[in-house]
């Protein structure tokens, strides 16, 4: 299978000897961001000049997405942001609201019914859903 990825590359660093390099790698059609390495500067420079690096922990997920096509959808969800309660309360209303939503591989950006921005004023949160299916074949 052929994927088109994006690539990104950041460093961090609390001082210069601990530099440290992180690369993530994401297929563009599932949008699904699979692989993370973090590496020295010494390790990021081997790669830059197509040296050999080995070693180096990286980690992997949803590698069963890869090749899928993303769908995303927006969907007011009948929430009332300022009744929720707090902590554990809230927790559990939020579960109840976004519930017969998450339905047929739908999943809840579940951080927008926390965010007073997504709230319309009128008993409703704008929740962004997404999820992942086969590509259609052409």
């Amino acid at each position: 299978m052929k994927i088109k990825v994006g690539m990104c590359c950041s460093s961090t660093s609390g001082g210069s000897d601990d530099r440290v390099f992180h690369l993530a790698v994401r297929d563009e059609s599932s949008g699904v961001e699979f692989l993370d390495v973090n590496m020295t500067c010494e390790e990021f420079s081997m790669m830059l000049t197509a040296h050999h690096t080995g070693g180096i922990e990286a980690d992997v997920r949803g590698l069963d997405r890869i090749g899928m096509a993303l769908e995303t959808k927006e969907v007011q969800v009948p929430f009332d942001f300022y009744k929720a309660g707090i902590g554990v309360e809230r927790e559990s209303h939020i579960m109840a609201a976004l519930a017969p939503f998450e339905v047929d591989g739908w999943t809840a950006r579940k951080s927008d019914m926390t965010n007073h921005h997504r709230t319309t004023g009128k008993g409703f949160q704008r929740v962004a859903f997404s999820r992942n299916v086969p590509k259609e074949s052409k």
